[in-house]
């Protein structure tokens, strides 16, 4: 037990510098001076503060945990994305299902397909070619996204599921793990 956060716990606003002097020995801490008008606790008291300081403490720090395993997921992905390409990937993704939805053509109007059109023309090969590399790399984003996005909805479910800090910090810890292997 933390004396001085169960105290605190007890009596949010008490004076723990002139008022009330805690103190440890190596046996542990112990009220040394309790000089508040207010009763000091009983050691049933204290644990009974401590338990419930335990329980506030789990809610704040899956508070903390969850906004941090969406970041972890988030900054996984822009590992494989270039940022602030949003409307090329939306585009790029619009002209391949175009292409597969017309059955694949290997002669196609570049006019319809502007921004593989504007590829092939710097990379010196065909619109094909260019729309089958983007529908390799989409399915492989997909691929990558959906594991990134299953070992996150795990740990919200680990966090949520937690009682105690070492559950919730284990759950960001596999997460970690399993986002390491990508």
């Amino acid at each position: 037990m933390e004396l001085n956060k169960v105290v605190l716990q007890i009596y949010p606003d008490i004076d723990l510098i002139d008022t009330v002097i805690l103190q440890n020995d190596g046996q542990g801490a112990y009220i040394a001076r309790w000089d508040d008008p207010r009763s000091q606790p009983s050691e049933a008291e204290l644990q009974a503060a401590w338990v419930e300081y335990e329980a506030g403490a789990v809610d704040r720090a899956k508070a903390k945990a969850l906004p941090k395993a969406a970041q972890m997921a988030t900054d996984k992905r822009f590992e494989y994305i270039t940022p602030n390409k949003d409307a090329t990937y939306v585009q790029q993704q619009k002209e391949v299902d175009r292409w597969t939805g017309a059955g694949k053509p290997a002669d196609i109007d570049p006019v319809d397909y502007p921004y593989a059109n504007n590829r092939a023309g710097v990379i010196s090969t065909t619109i094909p070619a260019v729309l089958t590399e983007w529908e390799a790399t989409i399915s492989q984003w997909r691929t990558i996204d959906l594991y990134i996005e299953a070992s996150y909805t795990r740990a919200i479910i680990a966090i949520d599921a937690a009682s105690n800090l070492t559950d919730i910090e284990a759950a960001l810890t596999q997460m970690g793990a399993e986002l390491g292997v990508l």
